[in-house]
């Protein structure tokens, strides 16, 4: 909660008619106090903690229409027919869903890194808490995986050629990676659950410190 108030100045150097000033106005800046820190922080945390809920279900969305896609195609494999361009508009859709999703993840994992920051700079961390911190960024890293991509561009070029045998393989590709995407959400929910109550102890521990310092403040001046 420190108050500062500032202003530059600077002079020339004319030698001639003697030497000229100019400064700017006065400015004010202030520092957050812990409680206000915290507050945004906890917010931060709120959000992102949201926003995870959010993927997921829509993860869940996708895993069931992706189930329901693959076995339209097996019905069209069994009878011989080929793929109807309803499936193939589908199959995109999913393909562009799934990447929607791992945008939001990327979003996410920004404001994570965002919070931790905060945190990391005004000292409210311990160092096994913001290493736990740094795993779960790498966590979510990790849901936008490369074989991801790749199920992706399968699925794209399995599309363009719109063979049912392609389209099928791609397909049971996608169900797998998306299980695997939505087994890393659900770690990264529970394991950022869990950092935020190691994150409030580091915060009481803080605040305790700050406290204490605050009575050794005012002994100090009745001892004065």
């Amino acid at each position: 909660e420190d108050k500062y108030e500032f202003y530059f100045e600077v002079t020339d150097n004319d030698r001639i008619s003697g030497p000229k000033s100019a400064r700017t106005n006065t400015l004010t800046l202030r520092l957050p106090s812990l409680e206000e820190v915290l507050k945004q922080t906890d917010q931060a945390q709120n959000k992102v903690e949201k926003d995870l809920e959010k993927v997921m279900k829509q993860a869940e969305d996708i895993k069931r229409e992706s189930e329901e896609l693959n076995r339209e195609l097996l019905r069209e494999k069994s009878n011989k027919q080929e793929m109807k361009w309803e499936q193939s508009k589908k199959a995109q859709d999913l393909a562009k869903k799934q990447q929607d999703l791992q945008n939001k993840v990327s979003e996410i994992q920004k404001n994570l890194q965002e919070v931790t920051e905060k945190l990391k700079e005004n000292n409210l961390l311990s160092e096994e808490t913001l290493q736990k911190y740094m795993e779960l960024q790498k966590l979510l890293k990790e849901v936008n995986s490369p074989e991801i991509q790749k199920m992706q561009e399968k699925m794209r070029q399995a599309m363009e050629k719109l063979t049912p045998d392609q389209m099928q393989e791609a397909m049971k590709n996608f169900k797998m990676d998306e299980e695997k995407f939505k087994q890393s959400i659900e770690r990264t929910m529970k394991m950022l659950k869990r950092i935020q109550n190691e994150q409030k102890i580091d915060a009481l521990n803080k605040k305790t410190e700050e406290l204490i310092n605050k009575l050794d403040e005012v002994n100090k001046k009745m001892q004065n």
